[in-house]
């Protein structure tokens, strides 16, 4: 048996906070990690502070949760997998990055009416979270977060918990990016959110 770490987050993001609105739960955020002191986690989130619509697969430092100084509420819980599982989900974690990944905003914006959009190659953190532990995709955080209640070895402050804090300058998460490339990439992605739906006929 291998085991593995599931983070909940409850970020202080005003995205995370509107999340945590509409889904009644303590944590908004949701995140792989290989060890239990969750330094660097994976997850699909938005890639730039600054652009919360555009994001995808990629590996996270924690410490980017306590921007502005303050500090977060997190639980980790462990899990334990067969080695063959184990295996799948590093072939997982090796093909979102190596590929072209983006956050499915509209099952986000669609959670309020209870519905799932699936895109190709998008996930939310939670989507994503599910086929990791290949779990039924329509679970929420919110009963993860209970069905994983046995399995917590750790639920308080997120600096308590990590083992090292990056600092800010090494995440490009918090970089200001020039408005120009802000406005391309936000019309490419609507220009490919678009397409998408057509071709699928959603």
């Amino acid at each position: 048996m291998k085991k593995i770490y599931i983070v909940f987050i409850a970020s202080n993001f005003k995205s995370g906070k509107l999340i945590r609105f509409f889904t009644r739960g303590r944590y908004n955020h949701i995140a792989f990690s290989h060890e239990p002191y969750i330094s660097e986690v994976y997850s699909f989130a938005r890639y730039n502070y600054y652009e919360s619509l555009l994001g995808g697969f990629g590996p996270e430092y924690s410490n980017r949760y306590l921007c502005q100084g303050k500090d977060i509420a997190i639980k980790i819980c462990q899990y334990d997998v067969a080695e063959e599982h184990y295996e799948r989900i590093k072939e997982k974690l090796d093909y979102y990055g190596k590929t072209k990944t983006r956050y499915n905003i509209l099952s986000v914006l669609t959670y309020p009416l209870k519905k799932q959009v699936e895109l190709p190659d998008t996930h939310t953190c939670i989507s994503f979270m599910l086929e990791l532990l290949e779990l039924n995709n329509n679970i929420t955080i919110n009963k993860l977060e209970t069905m994983l209640s046995k399995s917590v070895i750790y639920e308080g402050n997120l600096s308590n918990r990590l083992s090292y804090v990056a600092a800010l300058d090494e995440d490009e998460f918090f970089v200001r990016k020039k408005r120009l490339d802000v406005w391309r990439k936000n019309c490419l992605y609507y220009y490919w959110l678009f397409a998408t739906l057509v071709r699928l006929h959603i």
